[in-house]
C-alpha cells in the first residue's frame, strides 16, 4: 500500500499549500465513498485547521440542496448519526431565533460568487438560516460554508464546523478552499454515479415492463388492442386461461370471436393439442339450443 504524503503545518508557505493541496488529492483520490472521503479529509487537515465536523452537501436542479456525507471527527459512525439526529429535534440549551430565507440572502450570494460564508458564533446572530439552526441543535457554535466548484459551476458547499465559537481566520478559510476544490471534483462523481444509478434503474424497469407488454402481445398473438375495454377481455381471459371451465365467447358477426378463442387456445394447458373450429349454423339447433351463425366453438 502506497505511502500517504505528511501534511504540512501551519503557518503556510506558497510552497507549504500546495504541499497541502497535493496531499488532499492523493488522500482523496484514492477513496471512491464519500463518507470516507470526508475521514482523509479530516486526517489532514484537523492537524493544521481544527474543526470538529465535516459535511458535503450537494446542489441539484430543482431540488435544492441534498446531504451527501457526514463525518463527526475522532469519533465512531455511530456517534455522527446522533448527531444528525439531533439536527432534527427541538432546541435545547439556548434560546429559538427567527427564519431567514436562504432566497437573496448574504450567504446565497457570496455561495454563489464562489466565495465562503463565515459565522463565527451562531449564538450570536439575531436570526438564522433553516439550516444554522439545525447546527445549533446539534451543538455547533461556528461554521464555514466553502463552495464546491467543478469546471466553474457550483455544485455544492463543504460545511466545516466547530462546537466553539471561534471563527475561521483567512489563513484557515484559505487552506479549506485549497482542499475543496479536490471535495469538488469527488462530489460531482458521486453525483454522476448516482444519476447514472437513477437512470439505470429507469432503464431496467422500462425494460421489465416492454418485455412485460412484447410477452402480453406474443401470448394473445393477433388480438391487437389498448383500450380499456380491450384490456378487461384480456384480463378476463388471462384468469380464465389456465382452468378446465367452459368458456362460452359471444359478439356481433366480425368482432373477433374466433380470435379469442384462438388466443385462449395458447394460454391453456391444451396449447399443445390441435383446436377444433366448428361452425354451428352446420349443426342442429336442438343440439346446442342456438340458431345464430355468430357463434364458434
Amino acid at each position: 500500500m502506497r505511502s500517504r504524503r505528511k501534511a504540512p503545518s501551519l503557518p503556510l508557505g506558497d510552497g507549504d499549500r500546495h504541499a497541502l493541496v497535493l496531499c488532499a488529492w492523493e488522500a482523496i483520490n484514492a477513496e471512491r465513498d464519500l463518507d470516507r472521503v470526508l475521514v482523509t479529509v479530516a486526517d489532514v487537515l484537523v492537524p493544521l485547521v481544527a474543526f470538529d465536523a465535516v459535511s458535503l452537501i450537494g446542489f441539484e436542479e430543482g431540488k435544492g440542496g441534498r446531504p451527501y456525507a457526514f463525518h463527526l471527527v475522532g469519533e465512531a459512525p455511530e456517534a455522527a448519526a446522533t448527531v444528525l439526529m439531533a439536527m432534527k429535534r427541538p432546541l435545547e440549551g439556548a434560546p429559538d431565533r427567527p427564519l431567514r430565507p436562504h432566497a437573496g440572502s448574504v450567504l446565497a450570494a457570496r455561495i454563489r460568487s464562489g466565495r465562503p460564508y463565515i459565522c463565527a458564533d451562531l449564538l450570536a446572530e439575531p436570526a438564522w438560516y433553516p439550516h444554522e439552526r439545525r447546527l445549533a441543535a446539534a451543538g455547533i457554535r461556528a461554521y464555514a460554508s466553502i463552495p464546491l466548484l467543478v469546471r466553474g459551476s457550483l455544485i455544492g458547499v463543504a460545511v466545516f464546523a466547530r462546537r466553539v465559537p471561534r471563527g475561521f481566520r483567512d489563513l484557515e478559510l484559505a487552506v479549506l478552499q485549497d482542499v475543496a476544490r479536490a471535495m469538488g471534483v469527488a462530489t460531482a462523481n458521486a453525483m454522476a454515479n448516482d444519476e447514472i444509478r437513477r437512470l439505470r434503474d429507469q432503464l431496467e424497469a422500462e425494460n421489465v415492463a416492454l418485455r412485460s407488454e412484447l410477452s402480453r402481445t406474443r401470448a394473445f398473438g393477433e388480438v391487437i388492442g389498448q383500450s380499456e375495454a380491450m384490456r378487461i377481455v384480456l384480463d378476463a381471459l388471462d384468469q380464465v386461461a389456465s382452468t378446465d371451465l367452459p368458456v362460452l365467447i359471444t359478439g356481433e358477426t366480425g368482432t373477433g370471436k374466433e380470435l379469442i378463442a384462438r388466443a385462449l387456445h395458447r394460454r391453456s394447458a391444451r396449447s399443445d393439442q390441435p383446436l377444433v373450429k366448428v361452425r354451428c349454423a352446420t349443426l342442429p339447433a336442438a343440439l346446442i339450443g342456438e340458431t345464430s351463425p355468430a357463434v364458434t366453438v
